[in-house]
């Protein structure tokens, strides 16, 4: 049983010469940025990601923040609100 080596050879019909897999063999350097840049981009890929994932399903992300702020102001509110206030009234039994 016989291989099919139509696919290997050269369009030429010359399967002997060694110049049939030059072609392969002369790749071009890939332009990497430096590690530096390459780190940057990265950043930014991911702050765009998150500021995607956060404003996702919302129409108003300023508004979002708004109340958010509020509601962590209420909370520092209540917080501060019952230290001030302990010496009120006791609950006694018996």
């Amino acid at each position: 049983m016989g291989i099919c080596t139509s696919c290997c050879e050269d369009p030429s019909g010359d399967l002997g010469s060694s110049n049939n897999h030059s072609r392969f063999q002369t790749r071009q350097p890939v332009n990497e940025p430096d590690p530096e840049t390459k780190r940057r981009l990265q950043a930014e890929a991911a702050e765009k990601r998150q500021k995607e994932t956060e404003s996702r399903g919302v129409h108003d992300p300023e508004r979002v923040k708004r109340l958010q702020q509020r509601k962590d102001e209420l909370e520092r509110a209540r917080d501060v609100a019952p230290q001030a206030s302990e010496g009120g009234l006791r609950w006694t039994t018996g």
